[in-house]
């Protein structure tokens, strides 16, 4: 009897359920904010904060959005040492984001 155990096969399972993670939190942030920042000249209706910080903020979040799918992409391709480089510009981000 013999069993074959491959490592990849987990690795590979557990990055492309990370990488589905982030496009949902994606795809649920466009939905949430479409109607008042993303689609917000299809309806001219709908309530928006007039202050310039919550757009700062959702910019910041944005970019944090795309660097954590960035970060996780970088992962999958087996790039640590640019994921790691890029962490610290992740983590120069927190105090924007507060």
């Amino acid at each position: 009897m013999t069993i074959t155990a491959t490592a990849d096969r987990p690795l590979a399972i557990e990055r492309r359920f990370y990488m589905t993670m982030v496009g949902a939190i994606i795809a649920v942030v466009f939905v949430g904010f479409s109607r008042s920042v993303f689609l917000r000249p299809f309806f001219p209706g709908v309530h928006a904060p007039t202050e310039v910080w919550f757009y700062v903020h959702g910019a910041v979040f944005i970019t944090w959005l795309a660097l954590l799918a960035t970060q996780v992409s970088l992962i999958g391709a087996g790039n640590r040492a640019l994921h790691m480089r890029l962490g610290v510009a992740g983590f120069a981000m927190v105090p924007l984001m507060v």
